[in-house]
């Protein structure tokens, strides 16, 4: 298996590792997210502004 690495751009130390998605990982949330999408789009737009503005705060 193999690590995603974040760098320190002003230092190029090693900051965290994550190990990488599999191809079969990544079909499975694009799915989750495709499938998302509909009934989030169906929301008012004002609801999902709404929504939103929560999680910014």
């Amino acid at each position: 298996m193999s690590l995603y690495q974040i760098l320190n751009p002003a230092t190029g130390e090693v900051v965290e590792e994550y190990p990488t998605a599999t191809n079969e990982q990544i079909a499975e949330a694009q799915q989750r997210s495709h499938d998302a999408f509909g009934p989030w789009a169906a929301r008012p737009v004002a609801e999902r502004a709404a929504i939103l503005n929560k999680v910014a705060d």
